[in-house]
């Protein structure tokens, strides 16, 4: 949500309610939110190196290296 707010795509109205910006929401002025549970049965490693071989792949597919 930081991030988000840091661009001005959400603003906190109150403690834990958030206005999103329309452009995120497809014009609409409400939408439904949920929090994102942490996952802690991935090692952030793993996870992160698995990323990295879809990415090298994708690029791979397309012609170009990363």
């Amino acid at each position: 949500m930081k991030q988000l707010a840091d661009k001005n795509l959400v603003w906190l109205l109150e403690p834990g309610v958030y206005q999103i910006h329309p452009l995120l929401t497809g014009g609409k002025m409400r939408a439904n939110m949920a929090a994102v549970p942490r996952i802690d049965s991935l090692e952030p490693e793993w996870f992160g190196e698995r990323l990295r071989q879809r990415y090298e792949g994708q690029l791979a597919n397309l012609g170009l290296s990363a």
